[in-house]
């Protein structure tokens, strides 16, 4: 997907709908404010936290979901959070805008 506003300045996000992880080159360099704002443009997605500079951080994903809560066009999200824990009503929230989510 290509996701590019001046906005955001992330101009491209490299995913295969639920079948492969996001990730891009450096994404941990960018701040999680940014990537939440590209990630939640998207339609689905599927986010590995990790610890490779292409793997999503926990703040970015804490970031992501936040995000989610306010305005999305996520459809369908997979999230696998690596042992990141989230803030205790967040899970709840997020299903609440996005149909189909799974958080492991």
């Amino acid at each position: 997907a290509v996701v590019s506003t001046q906005s955001t300045w992330v101009k491209r996000i490299n995913y295969n709908d639920l079948r492969a992880p996001l990730s891009m080159p450096g994404i941990r360099n960018v701040a999680p404010d940014i990537l939440a704002r590209a990630v939640n443009k998207l339609v689905e997605v599927l986010i590995h936290v990790g610890d490779a500079a292409n793997d999503v951080s926990g703040p970015q994903l804490v970031a992501i979901l936040e995000q989610s809560c306010k305005m999305t066009n996520l459809r369908q999200a997979g999230v696998f959070t690596g042992g990141v824990p989230l803030p205790d009503t967040l899970a709840q929230r997020v299903h609440a805008n996005i149909p189909h989510i799974f958080i492991k």
